[in-house]
Formats: C-alpha cells, structure tokens, sequence
C-alpha cells in the first residue's frame, strides 16, 4: 500500500506526513486487491443494497434510493 501524486504519479510511502506532492499535486492510495489476504480483513458497518422506491410524477416514472436502510445513520436519500 502506498499513495501516489495525481499529476506526476510519484509514489510515497504510507508514512508520509504530508497530503501534497512537492509539485503540488494531491495524493491517492493505491491498494492492491491482493493485499487484502481474507475478505474479513476488511473493516465494514454492514452496509448492503439499498431499495429503490419507484414513484410516478407528471407522467414520469422515478426511483428512489432510500438510503436510510443504512447503518451509518443517513437521512438523505437519492
């Protein structure tokens, strides 16, 4: 695991203290699957599939996520 600049694609060492590239550039983590050695490995509050909600307005069908199905607490859906 490493982060790596978006405009130069340096890489840095996890243990970097900073959050921006010395060419300005702002850092992602890059994480290959592979480290992951079990799927428990991964830290999770249960999320899962939310329910789309289908509604009819002005003769338009529209669905809605109800994303507070959710345990991270959520009240806006989409």
């Amino acid at each position: 695991m490493h982060f790596f600049c978006e405009q130069c694609k340096k890489e840095y060492p996890v243990a970097t203290h900073s959050f921006q590239c010395e060419c300005g550039g702002l850092f992602r983590l890059y994480q290959s699957a592979m480290d992951a050695k079990d799927v428990h490995d991964k830290v999770t509050l249960g999320e899962m599939p939310t329910p789309l909600l289908p509604r009819m307005m002005d003769g338009r069908r529209f669905y809605f996520k109800m994303e507070d199905r959710q345990p991270t607490g959520s009240f806006k859906d989409r």
